[in-house]
């Protein structure tokens, strides 16, 4: 262990109780503001449904499967949809003549357990067991934000397991949903992918962190893990571009052995098997079946929109991004550990920039800020915690970090509020001076 290595695990381990006791008060803090919001989204809004959005389509296959028992969309859109208009997939038809789902079906294996509770539920309370009642969508949704805040809290856990100083693993963790679009996606819309993508990447981040270069290694060790990652990608695809930070990672960190990428492989076929049997199931041959028709456009102007326009530009939204950014760049001049480590998330960022650029709808619709990055803040903040950790300790980095944090955070709320009272437009048309001034417009 390097000197500079010493040091932080020495700071990590000092004084753990407090850190911990925030980091639980913070996860606590997120269950209860959830709470808050899934109560009054249910009383106040235009329905009492908490699966919203494209979490309909997700949640189709949950329901279709577990109530149902098939994999036929019609009477799934037309019972979750209303009151929102029913999908143009309601009209497209696969080669087996079954209705289109064009998404994949990892939300829906995370949503499994949720239904099978709502049933019970809803058996035990007489509301009906059609999959859409008050008790599936308060388990479903619940269950899913329990699993949210868990990845969350076991993602600090594993950056202390990488030598990360508490303090300042725990501005950036903090950060990281408090100054970003993630908090909306784990509080408002659970049932979306953005959040189970990050809680799924958190996890697997925590079960390699736990790895000791050095160790015998068994291929039955990487199986975990590979389920896991098998599951990031089902959740949603452009989690592939996750694949060189956990290279890196695993480089950094002396694990690479045959033996367990093998195992992580045979890990990541199982949930993949899964999906090549749902479509199938769907269209009757051997595919993936994800977003047919869907594709990249060849406007690159659309990256630069995605980060810098008022359409949902990530970085005028949601600044905090920006200095992650930084950050990991800053990190590439430190030790080969921090370096790799850095070059591997900045890759990952590159290769989600130019793929919601390319995509043909890189605003991504009704998006507060730019939802389709929240897959980067994993990668980005691992990075950026472990660039931190190599800085001297002095009192003015951490007083800025936290002025920068907290600025971020209150920015980041405000923007929020203004989302959820509907004070502009969900879809990113309105210009920058109403959203940041919605306060005060009419």
């Amino acid at each position: 262990m390097h000197r500079t290595e010493q040091a932080d695990h020495i700071e990590t381990m000092s004084h753990p109780f407090s850190w911990r006791f925030l980091v639980l008060a913070a996860v606590a803090g997120l269950l209860l503001l959830a709470a808050m919001v899934t109560t009054v989204s249910m009383r106040g809004g235009a329905s009492s449904a908490l699966i919203v959005s494209d979490g309909k389509a997700y949640y189709a296959w949950a329901r279709s499967v577990w109530i149902d028992g098939d994999v036929d969309f019609d009477n799934d859109y037309r019972l979750i949809y209303p009151p929102d208009p029913l999908p143009p997939d309601l009209d497209r038809l696969t080669d087996s003549g079954k209705v289109l789902n064009k998404t994949p079906i990892g939300l829906a294996v995370l949503e499994t357990p949720g239904v099978w509770l709502g049933s019970l539920a809803a058996k035990l309370t007489g509301y009906p067991e059609d999959g859409v009642s008050a008790p599936y969508q308060l388990i479903v949704c619940g269950l899913l934000i329990l699993f949210y805040a868990a990845g969350w809290m076991l993602l600090y856990f594993a950056w202390l397991r990488l030598g990360i100083p508490p303090a300042r693993a725990f501005v950036v963790w903090l950060g990281m949903l408090g100054a970003t679009n993630l908090v909306h996606y784990v509080a408002k819309e659970p049932a979306m992918t953005h959040a189970a993508s990050m809680s799924a990447a958190a996890l697997l981040l925590y079960i390699v962190s736990g790895w000791q270069s050095g160790e015998k290694w068994a291929a039955a060790k990487g199986i975990p893990a590979g389920v896991l990652l098998g599951l990031l990608v089902l959740v949603r695809p452009a989690n592939l571009a996750f694949l060189p930070f956990l290279l890196a990672l695993l480089i950094a960190r002396r694990l690479i052995s045959g033996r367990l990428v093998a195992g992580m492989v045979a890990g990541a076929l199982l949930p993949i098997a899964l999906q090549v049997g749902a479509t199938y199931a769907l269209w009757g041959r051997i595919g993936y079946g994800f977003y047919p028709d869907e594709t990249f456009s060849r406007e690159w102007r659309g990256v630069w929109l995605g980060l810098f326009s008022h359409r949902h530009g990530l970085f005028v939204h949601h600044p905090w991004y920006f200095l992650l950014l930084v950050l990991n760049l800053v990190a590439l001049a430190g030790s080969s550990r921090q370096r790799t480590v850095a070059l591997g998330a900045l890759v990952t960022w590159v290769a989600l920039a130019l793929g919601n650029g390319l995509w043909w709808c890189w605003w991504f619709g009704d998006s507060f800020g730019n939802r389709a990055f929240i897959e980067a803040l994993v990668p980005l903040s691992t990075a950026a915690a472990l660039g931190l950790s190599a800085w001297q300790r002095s009192r003015w980095l951490q007083a800025g970090l936290t002025a920068l944090l907290t600025l971020c955070i209150v920015a980041n709320l405000y923007l929020w509020g203004g989302y959820m009272l509907g004070r502009y437009a969900h879809n990113g048309d309105d210009p920058l001076g109403q959203v940041y001034g919605w306060a005060i417009g009419e």
